[in-house]
């Protein structure tokens, strides 16, 4: 992919996450009297490689998400 391909293909992404997370903070406040919800994500990407006794490698790929929901009317 070229540079300007992988920069449209963040900002279409980053559209559709604040699509979702503008759908969660409105059911949040249709269904709750808890206030506005402030939602704060991060992702993080791990790698690990194993070598076995023959040789062998083998990768793994995980995601960790780490969410923080905090309510406009909770006390800091």
């Amino acid at each position: 992919m070229t540079l300007r391909e992988i920069r449209e293909l963040k900002e279409g992404y980053q559209i559709r996450v604040a699509e979702a997370l503008y759908a969660i903070q409105s059911e949040f406040m249709e269904k709750y009297d808890c206030g506005f919800p402030i939602i704060h994500l991060d992702t993080e990407l791990h790698h690990q490689s194993i070598e076995n006794e023959f040789s062998h490698l083998s990768q793994k790929e995980w995601n960790e998400y780490n969410i923080k929901i905090k309510f406009s009317k909770e006390d800091d």
